[in-house]
């Protein structure tokens, strides 16, 4: 039987790596022995190989060879809708939400409607702060995509809360959060994000939910009211609610990438 074609032998990594994403604990037995794999790929298919290279380094947690690997890749196949989704996606487990916007948004112009990658930008839109831009893509492409739970719902009702006030600035809101994220290397969780009735007053509720001791989380929740009062002198306390809560189980973030 004939080896595997060079692009076939990186179809089969990538769903190898995929499976091992969905896995509760890695080894780094597991990590070296897929490196190794992937670094035979370099001479015969280095698009692919810096692409897998640049997603164990999101797994890994080693933003630079998560970086500098996705980069490679992207300046040899500047045009691969897969290249520029996976991108996106590791920029997006790191909280990266602007930059991952950008690259779903250019995978989207290659392939429109691509029914993956518009819940993908929806979802990083959603989650980075973006509710009105969000709103617009969900109107657009609501033929395309199915309903994801409640999350239309809270775009919608979300879109129309917090009208008064611009997607650029509950963005940097949100860029707090994230680079409290990055530093605490909180990276699996995902915030739930609802709409919370108070006495007839309805905010806007992030919880992001980490298993830490309460003594760490009690200094997060601090860190960041700190931020947001350094940051903003006006910040929307009324509308907009963030803490960081304890649980032993992490919603993780689902980032699988495409083959």
């Amino acid at each position: 039987m004939a080896p595997p074609q060079p692009e076939e032998k990186a179809s089969e990594l990538i769903e190898r790596f995929n499976h091992l994403v969905s896995q509760p604990n890695v080894t780094q037995f597991e990590l070296l022995r897929m490196e190794g794999e992937v670094k035979k790929l370099l001479t015969v298919d280095a698009v692919h190989a810096y692409l897998l290279l640049g997603m164990l380094g999101c797994l890994k947690k080693d933003e630079s060879m998560m970086r500098e690997n996705h980069e490679r890749a992207l300046k040899l196949a500047p045009n691969s809708f897969v290249v520029i989704c996976n991108y996106a996606t590791s920029l997006s487990k790191y909280f990266y939400f602007s930059e991952a916007q950008e690259y779903y948004k250019r995978a989207l112009e290659i392939t429109p409607n691509e029914a993956t990658v518009v819940k993908s930008l929806i979802d990083c839109l959603y989650i980075g702060g973006r509710f009105h831009e969000a709103r617009h893509y969900l109107d657009l492409h609501e033929s395309t995509i199915k309903e994801s739970g409640g999350r239309n719902n809270v775009i919608r009702e979300a879109d129309e809360l917090l009208e008064e006030i611009q997607d650029d600035e509950l963005a940097e809101i949100q860029k707090v959060v994230s680079d409290i994220v990055r530093e605490r290397g909180y990276y699996s969780a995902l915030p739930v994000i609802s709409l919370v009735d108070d006495e007839g007053e309805t905010s806007v509720d992030y919880d992001l939910s980490v298993n830490a001791g309460y003594e760490e989380i009690a200094d997060a929740n601090m860190q960041l009211i700190e931020k947001m009062i350094e940051r903003f002198d006006d910040y929307h306390t009324d509308s907009l609610v963030f803490r960081i809560s304890y649980s032993d189980f992490q919603q993780e973030q689902n980032i699988t990438y495409l083959t």
